[in-house]
């Protein structure tokens, strides 16, 4: 995932000095992203890019999505025949096969990517390096995106991308205005898709758009932070017996970060 911040060295810091994520390598400037990005290891095949040029108007600092595949031929094959235009797979700037779908149907994103690793990319030299004990979290739980049309946003992720539909959130008055889609595989990761707000600025925009990492250990994560300078929202809900959303807090831009148990 690609998130925009308004101050690079600020949000520098907190991924790496409040989440303990390590800064494996940073990328180049280049037409992709307009600016160079550092780039923060989650796990082997997980991480975060964070590049400057944030502006006070946009409301949602996270700018693009991105999703692993292990045969991108035929992956942008089958969705070449699903009706979408991928642009052309080529070697993208960290070395790695690649791919994007620009302005994705119904979402608020400037682009999907997905990529294959290979052999000499800035990700496969990174293999088993970066994999700190700080890291609050080892995984990525979901991803949390917003559609400016909920229902061509979910037709999209589910009869192009694959995804599966998942458990629907509703109003009091029967509204939708949130859906998980599964993404394809066992993994258990999931996006939530959420209806863009009336109102849409960057409060909104941070809240809505969201990463969510698992925290096998809640209580031991939230004290983490605490001791590292954050200042956090502790327990929101509880599901049944087991804790779900144990505790969320903010990047400099306002990007909300959400810890959750395993499922």
């Amino acid at each position: 995932m690609g998130i925009q911040v308004s101050d690079f060295d600020k949000s520098r810091a907190f991924y790496h000095d409040v989440l303990g994520f390590e800064e494996v390598f940073r990328l180049p400037a280049s037409d992709r992203l307009g600016a160079a990005a550092a780039c923060f290891k989650i796990n082997d095949r997980q991480f975060i890019e964070v590049f400057p040029g944030l502006r006070p108007e946009q409301p949602a600092p996270i700018r693009y999505a991105g999703f692993w595949t292990d045969d991108i031929d035929k992956l942008h094959s089958t969705l070449a025949r699903r009706g979408v235009a991928p642009a052309a797979i080529g070697k993208g700037p960290d070395g790695n096969l690649m791919f994007s779908i620009p302005k994705p149907t119904g979402l608020e994103l400037d682009r999907l990517d997905f990529v294959q690793y290979t052999a000499g990319s800035l990700h496969t030299d990174a293999l088993g390096k970066g994999l700190s004990d700080r890291r609050i979290s080892a995984s990525v739980n979901h991803l949390g995106l917003v559609a400016g049309d909920l229902e061509k946003g979910r037709k999209f992720c589910v009869e192009t991308l694959g995804f599966r539909p998942g458990s629907v959130k509703k109003r009091q008055n029967g509204t939708v205005y949130a859906i998980h889609l599964d993404l394809p595989g066992g993994s258990g990761e999931f996006v939530e898709l959420s209806a863009r707000p009336s109102q849409f600025d960057r409060h909104q925009g941070g809240i809505k758009t969201h990463l969510c990492l698992t925290a096998s250990d809640a209580r031991a994560a939230y004290q983490q932070t605490v001791d590292r300078g954050a200042t956090l929202t502790p327990v929101q809900t509880t599901r049944g017996k087991q804790e779900k959303f144990p505790f969320l807090l903010f990047d400099p831009d306002h990007s909300r970060i959400e810890f959750m148990a395993p499922k």
